[in-house]
């Protein structure tokens, strides 16, 4: 009692650095901790002095390139006041979730597991536009809430995602046509949802991701410089309105699955722990001595990753059945609301996973993919 278990320890083979994951790559490669112990010199530098315009010799480029960095800071700083949590996600969930109907779920059912959390999507391969654009490597989920009224009993909450990846680097053009210099341009969104103000007491409405999703659509399109040309315009509108349609139920899942009372998440220390720290984690005898162990890590700036969806299996891996000449198709999943605590007052979503019709009469093929 009191060892560390040897799942406790991730496996280099196995997972990625600790230093790795987006949010520790782009603190270290910018200095983030450095600067969050002078804050005020940095946003001076990314903006200029409080109240006067960017220093003349820089280019409109290199303000966006600025601008884009602190937007970067404040998601990294966000994340790391709420304790640095990282979701990881398996490639098998991923496909499993990214089978699954999110078109029925209101936006103002999710429930995150802290104020500020990371979600490594990197397994799912997906891109920031065509094929030979960046990697989305996972997203920032930050949520922002106050009282709907005096009590508090109703919050009205809006939940920030804000992906990662290489964009700036790509898409820097994207964000020179943009009023908020400083936002993360087409690769960022809010969801949002709709408040009845009607009566003497406001309270959150049941709001579909699909009218979350146009609402996301529509709040971009206001943000276009003066001078942008409606080409232009149009085209970038597209590259987001794109890029939420790919992204937006995925991360809805991956919420729900967060929330899923028979959830698989394994927190694990990531590859890349200084060594003597992990030595002294793996010979902790004791509660109390491991308790240490772990405060020097996080004192160092290193916390347990959360592994999910680790025994899913990918697609490709699955031991399906090839005899028959039907084939065999995916059928969709979905989530269900589930009754549950004193009075069944509370709702709690369930996964009601993507199933192979006709298993033993082929092979699924691949995207062939059915509702229910």
């Amino acid at each position: 009692m009191g060892v560390v278990k040897p799942d406790q320890l991730r496996s280099a083979v196995t997972a990625k650095p600790y230093g790795a994951y987006f949010p520790n790559r782009i603190a270290a490669r910018h200095q983030f901790v450095r600067h969050s112990k002078h804050r005020r010199d940095f946003l001076t530098y990314c903006y200029g002095p409080s109240g006067e315009p960017f220093p003349s010799h820089l280019t409109l480029r290199q303000r966006v390139e600025r601008a884009y960095l602190w937007s970067e800071y404040e998601a990294w700083e966000q994340w790391q006041r709420a304790g640095r949590q990282i979701f990881d996600f398996s490639l098998g969930l991923l496909e499993m979730l990214a089978l699954t109907d999110v078109s029925h779920v209101g936006v103002e059912m999710l429930r995150l597991p802290y104020p500020a959390c990371y979600l490594d999507l990197s397994a799912a391969g997906l891109r920031m536009g065509d094929d030979k654009s960046p990697l989305i490597e996972g997203v920032y989920v930050l949520e922002d809430s106050t009282p709907l009224d005096e009590a508090g009993h109703e919050l009205d909450r809006m939940i920030h995602l804000s992906f990662t990846g290489n964009y700036i680097e790509q898409y820097a053009y994207v964000n020179e046509q943009l009023t908020e210099m400083g936002g993360r341009g087409f690769n960022a969104y809010t969801l949002l949802h709709d408040v009845d103000e009607s009566g003497p007491e406001p309270h959150v409405l049941p709001t579909p991701i699909g009218k979350v999703v146009a609402a996301a659509a529509s709040t971009f399109a206001t943000g276009f410089m003066d001078d942008a040309d409606e080409p232009t315009r149009a085209a970038i509108l597209d590259l987001h309105v794109s890029f939420v349609a790919r992204t937006v139920n995925l991360v809805v899942n991956c919420l729900l699955y967060l929330m899923w009372p028979d959830r698989e998440v394994k927190p694990a220390y990531a590859p890349g722990l200084p060594v003597h720290l992990a030595t002294r984690l793996t010979k902790a005898t004791t509660r109390r001595r491991r308790q240490v162990a772990e405060a020097n890590l996080a004192a160092a700036g290193f916390t347990r990753v959360a592994y999910v969806g680790d025994s899913v299996l990918p697609r490709a891996q699955r031991p399906e059945v090839v005899t028959g000449s039907v084939a065999a198709h995916w059928r969709r999943g979905h989530w269900r609301k589930q009754r549950w605590g004193p009075g069944l007052q509370e709702e709690r979503p369930i996964w009601i996973q993507p199933t192979i019709v006709n298993k033993d009469t082929g092979k699924a093929a691949k995207g062939r993919v059915y509702d229910v």
